[in-house]
């Protein structure tokens, strides 16, 4: 698995993308790759990643036989899944619950301004910076714009 998000994460990087997600389900035979770029991703854009993939489809078939791609931006209403995504949403709005005692609220909204050294998930409301731990986090997501 590392090795195809590997690949798949250096193509997207080289066509000025994000690798947001990476969903393989072996059953069904069906790749779900999520993508980003801070412009917003078009169709052209999925279709510019497919056909470089689809290019280079030899890698695919021999890590894992024959699959269908499927490639989409991430909404604009999108769930954070993990820590990396916080950094790759940076300068968007965001909504974050949260169970803290480090700041009174549990609901935040505001401009997401990345990660500090102890995880702390950085976010400014109207000229406050708060540092919401992550691993306090319940939900966290795009909100949209």
């Amino acid at each position: 698995m590392e090795n195809i998000y590997n690949f798949i994460e250096e193509t997207a990087e080289r066509l000025g993308f994000r690798l947001v997600e990476l969903n393989i389900n072996d059953k069904y035979k069906k790749m779900a790759i999520t993508i980003y770029k801070p412009t917003g991703v078009s169709i052209d854009d999925c279709e510019k990643l497919n056909k470089e993939l689809i290019d280079d489809i030899e890698f695919i078939e021999n890590y894992r036989g024959v699959y269908d791609l499927e490639i989409s931006s991430p909404g604009t209403d999108r769930i954070f899944k993990d820590i990396k995504e916080y950094s790759i949403f940076v300068g968007k709005e965001v909504k974050i619950v949260a169970d803290t005692k480090e700041v009174s609220s549990k609901v935040f909204t505001g401009v997401l301004k990345g990660i500090d050294k102890e995880n702390n998930i950085l976010v400014e409301k109207e000229y406050d910076l708060l540092k919401i731990p992550y691993n306090s986090i319940k939900k966290g997501g795009l909100l949209f714009e």
